[in-house]
């Protein structure tokens, strides 16, 4: 009787003893660590791609271009006006530029992407600055028409085109003189004012266009105080991606020093810049 029992009890220590083992080489096996957050967040960073080069939809649609890169892109855009007015004026010497050239330079040297609105006639007058911007990579040069006439009345005192063929015109000129000196034809359009209507946006998309007229006014025709227009800048960002700005000159005096304002305090904010195209 006492063998059998001790029989049972080195059984019970034979088990006790298999089951020590298996527990003690489980606790010695190497770990398989999952990979840091860090590292999956570069994966994917890697894997996006850019949008400052794949924003043709998304720089049209506020709403789905501010879902990109954590809703933190911006797209600065400059309308490049000129009428036959202002035109008259620089011939005539009452004005030495209708852009503000440390504008310009200031973008380049801060490698700073955006879109250029330019109207057929600002291009004519200033062909090696429309070259030497689509030239740097960092401009998208777009349609603004020919000489800013309106497409609709009233609009801020601009002489107004009165027919589709006038207006096919202003905007196919315009496409030919920007594809000329860029190599690049534009397909976005900018109304002169903003001033249009179902009719005209049809017009543009027969003629293989699509429009942005939308976004934040940085509301810096004519103002001369840059604190208030890089306030209208920042404020506007975080709604609209698109800001619509005029590249200086004399109608625009204080774009430049709110640009410098407003983009290192948009970069401390996490925002970055893209063309659109």
């Amino acid at each position: 009787m006492m063998d059998k029992r001790l029989l049972n009890l080195h059984k019970y220590q034979l088990v006790l003893l298999i089951f020590l083992l298996i527990a003690l080489c489980a606790c010695t096996k190497p770990k398989t660590h999952p990979p840091s957050l860090s590292a999956t967040h570069k994966t994917e960073a890697h894997k996006t791609t850019p949008v400052l080069e794949q924003v043709k939809s998304a720089s049209l649609t506020p709403a789905s271009a501010s879902e990109t890169i954590g809703g933190k892109m911006l797209y600065l855009t400059f309308d490049a006006d000129m009428t036959r007015k202002m035109l008259k004026k620089e011939k005539e010497h009452k004005i030495d530029k209708w852009y503000s050239p440390g504008l310009v330079d200031y973008l380049i040297q801060n490698k700073i992407p955006s879109t250029i609105f330019s109207t057929g006639m600002f291009a004519e007058d200033y062909p090696e600055l429309i070259s030497k911007m689509s030239s740097s990579g960092l401009f998208a040069i777009e349609n603004h028409t020919y000489d800013h006439a309106a497409f609709e009345s009233p609009c801020y005192g601009l002489a107004v085109l009165s027919t589709d063929e006038q207006k096919h015109k202003e905007i196919s000129k315009t496409s030919e003189i920007i594809s000329k000196l860029t190599g690049h034809t534009p397909t976005i359009l900018r109304h002169p004012g903003l001033c249009h209507n179902q009719h005209d946006d049809q017009l543009a998309k027969e003629i293989g266009l699509e429009i942005s007229d939308s976004g934040t006014i940085s509301g810096d025709s004519f103002i001369k105080d840059s604190k208030i227009v890089a306030a209208n800048i920042l404020k506007g960002a975080g709604n609209n991606p698109v800001i619509i700005m005029h590249l200086g000159g004399p109608n625009a005096p204080a774009t430049e020093e709110a640009v410098k304002i407003a983009v290192p305090k948009l970069r401390a904010m996490g925002y970055v810049f893209g063309k659109m195209q």
